[in-house]
């Protein structure tokens, strides 16, 4: 190696600017790329990983209901961001996912949904009470028991038995019968921002743990 050294520098020696860089471009051009190219690589990764980080979610809203704009989707997520605890790495997620007239877009929400299902990122469902029976029978959602009794006092009116969604479903070989939904009928922020919610219901995601941030959400639409 040092011998290779030597005779590299005797070449430069004799070499003018311009000659030194063509020869440094014609035989190390590779070598300087991949040490670029790896450079670039940590600093992207330093810069996501510890400068700025991704925001994660703090709570994630699954919409099955009637098709909204873009725009009601992402006001709602923005209006419940009050709730979030650290704006600043933490985000409110609201995705729809009801069926639009694109087969292609269909299609790339099916695998959204499967995947987020998968990863456990959605926690509560907002959707019709014939929603909240379809997905009750893919085993999607629990019973909101947990929810209601951690609703506060100004907001035990949502645990109204004719705001209970209460029914007998069909889910792995046998029939259960248990309250799946909770209305969120007059809720003032849903009907300021346009939204029907005279059928609409929040239902709890079968392996969610963030009743408190649905809780939260809860309170949001409804103050």
């Amino acid at each position: 190696m040092r011998d290779f050294l030597r005779a590299e520098w005797a070449k430069l020696r004799v070499m003018t600017l311009e000659e030194k860089w063509q020869y440094f471009w014609e035989y190390y051009k590779m070598q300087f790329l991949i040490i670029v190219g790896s450079v670039a690589i940590v600093i992207g990764l330093i810069n996501v990983w510890f400068i700025n980080p991704a925001r994660s979610e703090y709570f994630h809203v699954a919409w099955l209901g009637d098709l909204l704009y873009e725009e009601q989707i992402n006001e709602l997520a923005y209006r419940l961001e009050v709730i979030v605890e650290d704006p600043s790495r933490q985000q409110i997620v609201v995705t729809s996912y009801t069926a639009t007239y694109d087969a292609r877009v269909n299609a790339s929400l099916q695998v959204r949904f499967v995947a987020n299902m998968t990863m456990g990122s959605i926690d509560v469902f907002l959707t019709s009470a014939r929603g909240v029976y379809e997905i009750a029978g893919q085993g999607f959602i629990r019973p909101v028991h947990d929810l209601v009794a951690a609703l506060p006092d100004w907001l035990l009116f949502l645990a109204d038995e004719d705001r209970l969604l209460e029914f007998s479903y069909y889910h792995g070989g046998e029939y259960t019968f248990d309250v799946m939904g909770l209305s969120v009928a007059g809720s003032p922020l849903l009907a300021e921002l346009g939204i029907d919610c005279n059928d609409l219901y929040i239902a709890l995601v079968v392996n969610s743990e963030r009743v408190p941030q649905a809780v939260q959400a809860l309170e949001v639409m409804f103050e």
